[in-house]
């Protein structure tokens, strides 16, 4: 299954093209190829990324802020601060991978094929790997509108605002460095909780070079998931959403609540065969067991593409869009 996630849509303009500071660039989608803003900025991937009433979607993207529009098989590029790469932004929103390549083989059960019918032009992003860091510390037991107020609240706190033409407002986060050195007190704003203990070692470490992001998207997946676990608070889901989302490390299957429910409720008799003490464990909490049961399915099913279909089941189950494999009503 390796070949098909390395199938490449080359970017339809020179990638190194810097989007011009005071006016927008164009560029076509790949041919055959299909991008849904809304399903990929706003399926639990990036929580930073605001959509206007006409459809465009601003957000941070390293030192920068970014606006992306999309109309009729179009993307319009424009970007504030230092300058962006057309190749940077191909590369974040998946477009550099074929869908159908990467779909094909993949949906034989019916839910899986649901999925995918569901939410056409969902794409993997590869997001600043620190800023995902950051997100999946702070997601921890807390719902997206926390989520989405404690990273707001770290970069207007620390980094810098982007402001654009019309008024509106990007605040971008700055590096692991300026977090390193501050205390409880200092983070209590940005409403962390116990989390904030994880944000500044977790930053400690990556300042002084204890864990080498970047290292990680070309390493095997098992080694790459052995560097991301040595991070402060980072434990199996929240390293598998920084390799998934960030590092291009496809085979990482993140597993919550809704994933776990998925596989109950469509891989009954599969997980049962595998977990001989399945109905005491399914009334409780996610055990290890169970999760690693999970994980095991999922790789045994879709290889190193796992992380990609998990994403698409992730969504469509909690917009309520999956039917079960019987009858009745949506799983």
């Amino acid at each position: 299954m390796t070949l098909s996630w390395r199938s490449i849509c080359p970017c339809p303009l020179d990638p190194n093209l810097r989007i011009p500071r005071d006016s927008s660039l164009e560029l076509p989608l790949p041919e055959g190829e299909s991008l849904s803003l809304e399903h990929t900025l706003k399926c639990g991937q990036v929580f930073r990324w605001r959509e206007s009433a006409s459809g465009i979607y601003r957000g941070p993207f390293r030192e920068s802020a970014v606006e992306i529009g999309l109309h009729t098989g179009r993307l319009r590029l424009r970007a504030l601060g230092p300058s962006v790469a057309v190749g940077e932004i191909w590369r974040f929103l998946g477009l550099d991978h074929s869908v159908s390549n990467l779909t094909r083989g993949l949906d034989a059960e019916p839910w899986v094929h649901a999925a995918f019918d569901a939410l056409p032009g969902l794409r993997i992003v590869r997001q600043d790997p620190w800023e995902c860091v950051l997100t999946f510390l702070c997601a921890q037991w807390s719902n997206v509108r926390k989520i989405e107020n404690s990273l707001e609240a770290l970069a207007r706190g620390w980094g810098s605002v982007r402001v654009w033409p019309d008024g509106g407002e990007t605040a971008v986060m700055p590096p692991p460095s300026v977090f390193a050195g501050l205390r409880q007190a200092d983070l209590q704003p940005a409403g962390l909780g116990y989390r904030w203990r994880y944000v500044v070692q977790a930053s400690r470490q990556l300042a002084a070079g204890e864990v080498a992001l970047e290292s990680l998207r070309s390493m095997p997946y098992p080694e790459a998931l052995d560097q991301i676990n040595r991070l402060a608070g980072v434990g199996r889901k929240v390293a598998d959403c920084i390799l998934l989302f960030s590092l291009d490390q496809p085979g990482a299957c993140p597993v919550d609540v809704w994933v776990r429910r998925i596989f109950h409720e469509c891989c009954d008799a599969e997980l049962r065969a595998m977990l001989p003490d399945f109905e005491s464990r399914r009334q409780g909490e996610l055990s290890a067991i169970e999760h690693r049961a999970i994980l095991c399915l999922a790789q045994e099913k879709w290889g190193d593409r796992a992380g990609w279909v998990q994403q698409y089941l992730f969504h469509a189950r909690r917009l309520g869009l999956l039917q079960p494999p019987g009858p009745g009503g949506p799983v």
